[in-house]
């Protein structure tokens, strides 16, 4: 007659159920933020328009590494309902040069590539046309 194997059971006192706990919390939010479960932020940047696509409602923008390094360039689109404005006074897309000097409210996500990776997505929603000295 053999006997069934016993299960080991924590000593009581013991961290490894707190552990285990913690690692899967863990695992959990890393598979959460790899699959997109953060669908997008809204982001504010400050940076200078280096190209505009009208027809596109596309744009890039040259941004300040937050590091310090050499600046980024960054591509966005304009969403439709984009709001663009200088000074509190409502202005159109088309108002957008390059050169100019913006602060941008954008949403960003994460969108999967078709080789599954992952590459950063921003959509202006408002466009503030700043003084070139400010």
């Amino acid at each position: 007659m053999s006997e069934a194997p016993v299960a080991a059971t924590p000593r009581p006192g013991s961290k490894a159920p707190l552990i285990v706990v913690l690692l899967l919390v863990v695992a959990g939010a890393g598979a959460w933020y790899f699959v997109g479960g953060s669908k997008s932020r809204i982001m504010t940047r400050e940076g200078v328009v280096t190209y505009v696509d009208y027809a596109n409602r596309t744009a890039e923008l040259e941004l300040p590494d937050p590091k310090g390094g050499t600046p980024m360039t960054v591509p966005a689109e304009i969403a439709e309902t984009c709001k663009v404005s200088r000074g509190g006074k409502p202005l159109s897309v088309n108002d957008i040069q390059v050169g100019d000097r913006v602060r941008v409210k954008a949403e960003y996500e994460r969108r999967k590539m078709p080789d599954g990776s992952k590459e950063p997505h921003y959509t202006a929603i408002e466009v503030e046309l700043l003084e070139q000295g400010s």
